[in-house]
């Protein structure tokens, strides 16, 4: 590849790599089950779940919100 000439492949090669670099990203930031972060792990939503990567996963249960009544 000659910088000084680049091709029509060349450009398109570098957009592929910068297309799948921006989706893994993406995957990093928005998908935290994708990466090993923060997922609910079969519990509901109610549940807060986190993986401490040196043992199984540790979920508790969270408070329920508090009701101008109480």
């Amino acid at each position: 590849m000659n910088w000084r000439f680049l091709t029509r492949r060349d450009i398109a090669g570098i957009l592929v790599t910068i297309i799948i670099l921006g989706l893994l990203f993406f995957a990093y930031l928005k998908l935290p089950f994708f990466v090993g972060g923060t997922a609910n792990l079969g519990f509901g939503p109610e549940w807060e779940c986190t993986n401490p990567y040196n043992s199984g996963p540790v979920c508790i249960k969270k408070r329920p919100a508090k009701t101008d009544t109480e």
